[in-house]
C-alpha cells in the first residue's frame, strides 16, 4: 500500500492495519526521501491518528528533517521549534534531549499531546542504525527518548499502539508504567525485545 492509498483509506474508513502502515512506511522510504540526505542512522514513522472528534488521518515523520523530497515535504511533520525544550505538561513534563527531540516519533506525538484531543494513534516505526559490526541494522525499537514520548502520550490520554517487527499490535499500556517506559532503556532492552521490537 502506498502512502497515498493509506491516506485515502484512513480518511474514508478510519482505520489501517499494521501491515498497511508498514507498506506505507516502505513506500515513504523508497519513493519520498532524498537518499543522499538520509544518514546511516535515521527513523521514519508512519501512523494513523484518530482524535476523539474529527476524522482519522495518516501521519508521517522522519528524523532527518531535509530528507523528504521537495514534492513530499508538506506531508511530513515539522521539527519542533528550537525553543521547545520541555515535554508537554500532561506527559509528566521534563526536558527533551536536544539531540533526540526531533526523532520521528516525537515529531508526531508532541503536537498531538499539546492539542489535547485524546483519541488514539497507531504507529509503525522504522529505525536504521549502524550495528556493532559496522553494518546497517534495521528495526522497530524506539530510542529511550522516544519511549518517553510514547508513554507520555499515554499519560496525555492518547491510546498509543505500536506495530512490532511481526506487524502485531502492541498497546503502549503494556510497555509503560504510567508516563514512564518499562525496561532498562537500552537499545537492546530485553523487555521491549520480548514484545517484538529490536
Amino acid at each position: 500500500m502506498t502512502c497515498d492509498q493509506a491516506a485515502q483509506k484512513a480518511a474514508e474508513e478510519g482505520k489501517l492495519s499494521c501491515k498497511e502502515l508498514d507498506d506505507a512506511n516502505n513506500d515513504a522510504r523508497t519513493n519520498q526521501l532524498e537518499k543522499e540526505l538520509t544518514p546511516e542512522g535515521f527513523a521514519l514513522t508512519t501512523a494513523i491518528r484518530k482524535p476523539v472528534n474529527g476524522p482519522a488521518r495518516l501521519m508521517k515523520a522522519v528524523s532527518a528533517k531535509d530528507a523528504p523530497k521537495k514534492d513530499y515535504k508538506d506531508g511530513y511533520q515539522k521539527s519542533l521549534a528550537p525553543d521547545q525544550k520541555t515535554r508537554p505538561a500532561c506527559s509528566g513534563g521534563g526536558g527533551y534531549d536536544a539531540m533526540r527531540k526531533n526523532d520521528s516519533e516525537t515529531k508526531i506525538l508532541d503536537p498531538e499531546m499539546r492539542a489535547g484531543q485524546g483519541g488514539s494513534i497507531m504507529m509503525k516505526i522504522f529505525h536504521q542504525e549502524v550495528g556493532d559490526d559496522g553494518k546497517r541494522v534495521q528495526n522497530e525499537m524506539p530510542c529511550i527518548s522516544c519511549r518517553k514520548s510514547i508513554c507520555g502520550a499515554q499519560a496525555c490520554e492518547i491510546t498509543v499502539i505500536l506495530c512490532n517487527k511481526n506487524n502485531e499490535e502492541v498497546p503502549a499500556s503494556e510497555l509503560c508504567d504510567g508516563s514512564k517506559p518499562k525496561g532498562t532503556g537500552s537499545t537492546k532492552d530485553p523487555f521491549w525485545v520480548s514484545k517484538g521490537f529490536g
